[in-house]
């Protein structure tokens, strides 16, 4: 009986298992068994590993091959479990010393000809591996350009099963790990001074971004909404260390290529047809779904009605807590997805409600099933909520040219800093995620603040308790950009505004 044992690390969803594997070659009819929950992945890597070791100058023996797979109550689906296979194969063959693999992890995908291939989920392993003490960790060219990004000095890279042999047995030296790229830093998607009129809108996209407020628009066709809402992400400040990490991570685990850190913050646009697996993540084995790619960005819901109910009301729990845990019978898996969302939907069906140049021809019936898209507690999560009219051909012929998106960044990040320091000792990262306990002790209302939002002409409006927290979450913020140090009623009437769409005493406008 021969034995050999390797480590490695299984993926699933963004968190990496350590793997012990176990091969022993015993006499018997010829045959090649793997135990321990593979999936197909790592069933057919027998195909692939037996031709590896053939052009790599190592036949598989003529024998009865057991390979383990453990812990045996995690499912493995990773075909990068090839490379760490082999090897076993070989020690258990004894073409390569025990003692060589011991303090080592293996992980890649093998190709026919012994290459290294590989890299969805290669950044989740090298954090894992950064974890272990005194390990080196083999990885093929591809994943070990992710694993620079952390700055590993533990990989190594290997192209070729043959100079992984060769290393193992003393007679190669393998290259130094690929030095970690410079942050990658774009311009924004669309610049607010390329946005004519609207000026109500950006204000309120000033205020979205400084507390990392939800946002709704809504308005006919063509007055835009996904212009405003494709600027966001260039007036957000910079992601932090953490968060280029963390979204960087996602990406990997999802399959994304990605060769550097970004400090832009995710933007992404999911098409209306969406299942609620795509959105919110899951499958087998489990993959982050797209409000884990907007973690630390904009989830942009375009024309929120056009989707599905029942994936809408999937994002209401991950709205709350910032992160979604997904089970199945493999496993759980808890994966980031604090995202800030952003929507736009028309006022009826065909867009021409409300607008008296145009006539709409949207019966009662299609007008109800088309508000039900957006349930109540759904609609309660979102912080802001404001209605676009189109503007005038003058304001877009001759309007002077707006702010632009980087003096509008400046002041979000000025106010994201005060609240920093005012957060300190809380969970929450910025106003938006203030909890009732939270807003008692760190908002200060004045007392015209708190008559306003006790007045019974605005407590109809008002609804809910978690509605008239997140009104007072978003007057704080306005308060921050105001550098005002205590909620006042005029700013609790903006606020209001923001919320409730109709202010009497302000007739819809702003109020200097």
């Amino acid at each position: 009986m021969m034995i050999g044992q390797t480590s490695s690390f299984a993926v699933q969803g963004i968190q990496a298992t350590p793997v012990s594997i176990e091969v022993d070659i015993s006499p018997g009819l010829p045959s090649y068994q793997v135990v321990g929950l593979p999936s197909i992945a790592v069933k057919e890597g027998a195909s692939r590993i037996r031709a590896a070791l053939r052009n790599a100058g190592h036949a598989l023996p003529a024998a009865r091959i057991t390979i383990n797979l453990a812990p045996g109550d995690i499912r493995k689906d990773e075909p990068c479990l090839d490379f760490p296979i082999a090897i076993a194969l070989l020690i258990a063959n004894k073409k390569i010393p025990q003692s060589s693999a011991n303090q080592r992890i293996f992980w890649g995908e093998l190709g026919l000809d012994g290459a290294l291939r590989g890299w969805k989920g290669a950044l989740s392993v090298a954090m894992a591996a950064n974890k272990e003490a005194d390990c080196c960790l083999l990885l093929g060219p591809q994943a070990a350009s992710q694993a620079a990004l952390i700055n590993s000095q533990k990989s190594l890279v290997v192209s070729h099963l043959g100079e992984a042999i060769d290393y193992l047995r003393g007679s190669l030296a393998l290259s130094d790990p690929v030095k970690r790229p410079e942050v990658l830093r774009s311009a924004p998607l669309v610049d607010l001074r390329d946005i004519a009129g609207q000026e109500f809108a950006k204000c309120a996209l000033e205020v979205a971004a400084a507390g990392g407020h939800n946002l709704l628009m809504t308005g006919p066709p063509g007055v835009g909404k996904t212009m405003l809402a494709q600027s966001l992400p260039g007036i957000l400040p910079p992601l932090s260390n953490q968060e280029q990490l963390e979204s960087t991570l996602i990406r990997s685990a999802r399959g994304v290529p990605v060769t550097r850190l970004n400090n832009n913050r995710p933007f992404v646009s999911p098409h209306h047809t969406i299942s609620n697996v795509g959105m919110v993540g899951g499958g087998n084995p489990i993959t982050p779904g797209q409000i884990s790619m907007a973690h630390g960005g904009v989830l942009f819901l375009d024309e929120i009605p056009e989707f599905p109910k029942y994936v809408l009301e999937t994002l209401r729990q991950p709205l709350e807590s910032g992160a979604i845990t997904i089970n199945r019978n493999s496993g759980q898996s808890t994966i980031p997805a604090n995202f800030q969302m952003v929507a736009t939907a028309n006022p009826c069906p065909c867009g021409n409600a409300g607008n008296g140049e145009k006539f709409c021809g949207c019966s009662p019936r299609a007008l109800k099933r088309y508000g039900a898209k957006l349930s109540g507690p759904l609609l309660d999560r979102i912080d802001i909520r404001i209605a676009l009219r189109e503007p005038s051909l003058t304001t877009l012929l001759h309007e002077p040219k707006a702010e632009a998106s980087a003096t509008v960044r400046n002041r979000v990040i000025e106010a994201r800093a005060k609240q920093i320091r005012r957060l300190k000792a809380a969970r929450a990262n910025c106003n938006a995620q203030l909890s009732a306990s939270e807003i008692r002790t760190l908002c200060k209302l004045k007392s015209g603040a708190v008559d306003l939002l006790t007045n019974p002409k605005y407590k109809h409006r008002i609804g809910s308790a978690r509605s008239a927290h997140r009104i007072i979450r978003v007057a704080q913020t306005i308060a921050d950009l105001r550098d005002e140090q205590a909620i006042s009623r005029s700013t609790i009437l903006e606020a209001l505004i923001y919320r409730i769409g109709w202010v009497e005493e302000l007739e819809c406008k702003l109020a200097s």
